[in-house]
């Protein structure tokens, strides 16, 4: 489980943003433990989003999977990626559909039956995820995303 928070501003987001915690490159959104062990791999087999905010229009995203850190993109900025950083990607998960979760303050969205493997870099068991907008989207203050992933172990 991890969280991706964003600064406290309704700053609309444009198709291609990045959802991050800093305007200035904020901090990566770092899922620990992925593998048993520094280097190790698995197969990430669906993935959870929770939005503290149920909005009429919710946000529609791509989450980027990486098995290394990247240089952290800035929040409400088009994704820099480079060609170097794209060779970490070990998947996009898109994030299409929103349901009210609880007292419908909340919202979750659930991708099931993923088949995607990773192997982790030698010196950790972690993967890094970059939300980026695939919509136009104008967030609540201090909105947040809690990211849950669920992961076959090798």
């Amino acid at each position: 489980t991890a969280c991706a928070p964003r600064d406290a501003n309704t700053t609309q987001y444009a198709i291609g943003d990045v959802w991050n915690s800093g305007s200035t490159g904020g901090t990566l959104v770092r899922l620990p433990n992925c593998a048993r062990k520094d280097g190790g791999s698995g197969v990430i087999d669906r993935f959870v989003v929770v939005d503290s905010a149920s909005q009429t229009t919710m946000p529609q995203m791509n989450l980027y999977i990486f098995d290394n850190t990247i240089t952290s993109p800035s929040d409400n900025a088009p994704f820099p990626l480079t060609d170097a950083e794209a060779e970490k990607i070990v998947g996009v998960i898109p994030i299409t559909s929103w349901y009210p979760a609880g007292s419908a303050l909340n919202a979750v969205s659930v991708v099931s039956n993923l088949t995607i493997p990773f192997v982790c870099q030698s010196s950790c068991n972690s993967l890094w995820v970059v939300p980026v907008l695939a919509n136009t989207y104008t967030p609540l203050s201090a909105e947040n995303l809690t990211l849950r992933v669920g992961i076959l172990q090798d």
